[in-house]
């Protein structure tokens, strides 16, 4: 519990609020609320902020109780478009629309090929593809993606921006989905479009241990001249070689 003496020490204007919401969460072991739910003092929006170190104050008065309260978490949505109006939708009668990971992974469907795309504008631009949908990753949280049953069986492309976040990225949503594939994301890309580079903010030394050797090579060169090129200067798409990723 002491582990990071500095850390608690930092919350002694909170302890008793803190105290009493522990003691609330063991008293109320199965409850699933969503953190503004709930009505103890001080507020729901206090036990959001300060969920983590209840729990573990919670577990130090009751290490042998490991089901007390633990707060439902806002579900994840995610966006998609089908790029093929023509094929079978399962029934969905929109061809962009919004719906939580559990949904996603109900549905039907068996697309050949996911396009995951990082920018909104790319996302909206993107062409029609045969038997395809596009997904708009909207950063890290691309990783949830692999809890989608069928996105596991699909070819799935992944186009961020070519900044070294972009690489941490495309690793992330590979440690889940084995079988993604890059694209616009080279040296070829890079040097085609030098005039839109931008200065990119420090990033620290790092091993991406799902990227392939082309990729880390393009994500160090990236990382130490700091420099970025944002995936929706590139539009339109015919900027990138079809061939780069068909």
């Amino acid at each position: 519990m002491f582990e990071n003496p500095s850390a608690w020490i930092s919350q002694a204007p909170h302890w008793k609020d803190l105290l009493r919401l522990a003691r609330w969460s063991l008293a109320n072991p199965h409850l699933r609320l969503f953190p503004r739910e709930i009505i103890e003092q001080p507020h729901g929006k206090f036990y959001e902020e300060h969920c983590g170190i209840i729990e573990k104050i919670a577990s130090a008065f009751a290490p042998d109780q490991a089901d007390f309260f633990s707060p439902r978490q806002k579900p994840y949505f995610v966006r998609m478009r089908f790029l093929d109006p023509g094929m079978n939708r399962a029934g969905i009668p929109f061809t962009d629309f919004s719906a939580s990971i559990g949904e996603l992974a109900n549905l039907p469907l068996t697309p050949r090929k996911i396009v995951v795309l990082e920018n909104e504008w790319t996302f909206l631009a993107f062409g029609g593809i045969p038997d395809s949908i596009a997904i708009f990753g909207k950063g890290f949280a691309v990783r949830a993606l692999a809890l989608i049953p069928w996105m596991q069986k699909a070819e799935i492309w992944y186009w961020g921006d070519l900044d070294a976040q972009g690489f941490q990225i495309l690793n992330s949503l590979r440690s889940g989905l084995a079988q993604v594939k890059s694209f616009g994301m080279d040296f070829a890309t890079l040097e085609r479009h030098r005039d839109l580079w931008s200065e990119a903010p420090n990033c620290p030394a790092q091993v991406l241990g799902y990227l392939t050797p082309e990729e880390e090579s393009v994500f160090e060169a990236l990382r130490n001249k700091r420099i970025r090129l944002e995936q929706e200067r590139i539009l339109p798409m015919c900027s990138i070689p079809e061939t780069s990723w068909n």
